[in-house]
């Protein structure tokens, strides 16, 4: 030590000036701290401990999204099944990516960004990756909830990141999944930078979001770089991330038809690829057939399957006596044979019934399952059929008339109060019955905020196109219209009475067989 301080001495002797050891002292001991510190750091490190191990906490602000640089999504569009129009729209951009001298000859500037929208699990990623793996390029692919993090400018700078890597590595494709966790509507101007609304959470994503924003701004497509966004709630998306230029293209990606799901069904025997619903229902089907016994998947297995996803598990704890199985049992039965019957004689064009149950599961006491139309005839509805469907909705009632006579029950209440509402729909909203209501009448249920822009679903559910989920009731209704309403549904109820009394026996012998098997299905006749 005496040799260290006397080196020290010498060291800040200058001009003649000889430093005291006193002042020496503390700056030894500092020193000296300094080093058992780092001496103790580095006994205290495991085995496998690597140099590079301490830029860790730079790599932390990097994009964690890993390319495919062979363009190896695995997904072609062949594999994308029920969404024709959603893989129209996109093959341009795959044309793009294949030859974009093309497009730069001929002054052609492919969109600035493509916002994929629609329900949860109808494809939206699917078709991303399909768009890469179909072109060969590289394939980025992050979730929004990815750049918000607890530092501030950790987001943004994954953004400039991610962008980096792109363009080194083009032609590429960036795919940023659920882009509402990143980009949601900005908050307002707030009166103090302390307001409880505006925390480092908002602060951190609104600085992320402005900095997606720039990239965007100074993103240019020549470059032969695609920007790909997916979201199924746009309406909590910031404007300025909507605004042209920025997502130049908007593609609604629908729930399939009825073609689109058979060859979703179809397709994952080929590559495992299916839609997110039938991809569910085939592995609680599978579940079925094992607790069953089966070799195979059923169709009673399938069967059980869509009870389970839609209604609920069986409930065990409850047991309906004798009476109220024949109840039930009459009333699913009446509306089944309605729509059966005037299928039959009158050609009618309504839904007929594919099942009947009167097991309990989940909230409900026994199902009914009907074969849904084709799109077509949900979009053009004519009176003739409108009619039909309401008979079809006071065949549970008329049924239990006819056997049990005015001795009814409130088994029925359901079908009753959509029949209320269809033919109020017929008469003051849709302007069907002569003479028509000029004046008309508002929907009388509240819209539920939903997607901006117009929407035409129609697989929702068999009666979703009238929107008979938890209307609020309208008691202000004109004398003459409900009048009106009322003559119609007792006009419709007479004829459905009389449709069910001609075939008496058929409806008794009905009722026998369901209460004796408990499930009864179209290809059982």
């Amino acid at each position: 030590m005496e040799g260290l301080v006397s080196k020290f001495s010498e060291f800040y002797t200058f001009g003649g000036v000889s430093a005291s050891i006193e002042m020496l002292k503390p700056i030894m001991l500092v020193l000296l701290t300094m080093v058992l510190l780092v001496r103790f750091t580095l006994s205290r490190r495991p085995k496998n401990f690597r140099k590079w191990d301490l830029w860790q906490g730079i790599d932390f602000s990097r994009s964690k999204a890993e390319a495919r640089v062979d363009g190896s999504t695995g997904v072609k569009f062949s594999d994308v099944a029920g969404i024709d129009e959603a893989v129209e729209e996109l093959q341009e951009l795959v044309r793009y990516l294949k030859n974009p001298e093309l497009f730069d000859k001929m002054g052609i500037k492919p969109p600035h960004g493509v916002l994929l929208e629609g329900a949860p699990g109808c494809g939206k990623t699917l078709v991303a990756k399909a768009i890469a793996g179909e072109a060969g390029v590289p394939f980025y692919q992050m979730a929004g909830s990815e750049f918000v993090e607890v530092l501030v400018g950790v987001g943004s700078a994954r953004i400039r990141d991610l962008f980096k890597r792109a363009k080194v590595n083009k032609p590429s494709v960036i795919f940023i999944d659920e882009i509402d966790a990143l980009a949601t509507r900005r908050q307002g101007i707030f009166k103090e930078s302390t307001d409880h609304l505006y925390n480092a959470a908002t602060q951190e994503r609104e600085t992320t979001l402005n900095q997606l924003l720039i990239e965007l701004d100074g993103f240019d497509t020549g470059k032969g770089v695609i920007f790909l966004a997916a979201t199924n709630r746009r309406d909590l998306l910031d404007p300025a991330l909507l605004r042209p230029g920025r997502f130049d293209r908007k593609i609604r990606i629908r729930p399939p038809n009825a073609k689109g799901r058979s060859e979703i069904s179809e397709n994952p025997c080929k590559q495992r690829w299916t839609g997110a619903k039938l991809a569910q229902l085939v592995q609680e089907a599978a579940l079925v057939a094992v607790r069953q016994g089966h070799a195979a998947i059923l169709q009673s297995d399938m069967d059980d399957a869509v009870d389970r996803l839609t209604v609920g598990p069986k409930r065990v704890g409850i047991e309906l006596g004798h009476q109220g199985q024949c109840r039930r049992a009459t009333t699913e039965l009446g509306v089944a044979m309605t729509s059966h019957l005037l299928r039959r004689y009158e050609n009618a064009k309504v839904e007929c019934c594919d099942r009947i149950s009167i097991v309990p599961r989940g909230q409900t006491l026994s199902q009914l399952v009907f074969h849904r139309l084709d799109d077509e005839s949900y979009m053009f509805e004519r009176l003739p059929q409108l009619m039909h469907r309401l008979q079809v909705f006071l065949g549970g009632r008329a049924a239990e008339e006819v056997i049990y006579g005015r001795d009814t029950s409130r088994a029925s209440v359901s079908y009753l109060a959509d029949a209320s509402w269809l033919a109020r729909k017929i008469i003051t909203i849709w302007n069907l019955e002569n003479p028509m209501v000029i004046h008309g009448e508002p929907p009388p249920w509240r819209k539920k905020v939903r997607f901006v822009g117009p929407r035409l679903d129609f697989e929702g559910s068999l009666y979703d196109d009238y929107d008979l989920i938890e209307p609020p009731i309208n008691f202000n209704l004109d004398d003459q219209v409900a009048q009106r309403t009322e003559k119609l549904i007792c006009d419709m109820y007479g004829r459905t009475v009389s449709l069910l009394k001609r075939h008496h026996a058929a409806l008794l012998k009905a009722v026998k067989v369901l209460l004796n098997q408990k499930e009864i299905s179209g290809r059982s006749n």
